[in-house]
């Protein structure tokens, strides 16, 4: 928990003045944040016990490629390959 006297003392590391109404508004602030941020690692290590299933991989494995009807589809070959205009000159 946030005290007076830790708003102080950060307030006087960041060589800041703080009056007394500050001091307070401060203390509250900071220890609702504190308060945020203790739920997010509350959250963050109740995710981590989650057991999440890996899913299945196929075998990596080579298979044969024709790319004639792919080079028919074309709309111009040039030495087998694929011909595109020039778009920089």
């Amino acid at each position: 928990m946030i005290t007076a006297d830790d708003v102080r003392h950060v307030a006087g590391l960041a060589r800041l003045d703080l009056d007394e109404n500050d001091v307070s508004r401060l203390t509250s602030d900071l220890g609702a944040i504190l308060g945020y941020i203790d739920r997010i690692a509350d959250a963050e290590v109740r995710a981590q016990q989650v057991d999440i299933p890996v899913a299945p991989l196929r075998d990596d494995r080579a298979v044969p490629n024709d790319p004639g009807p792919l080079l028919q589809a074309a709309p111009a070959l040039h030495d087998g390959e694929f011909s595109l205009p020039v778009v920089l000159p």
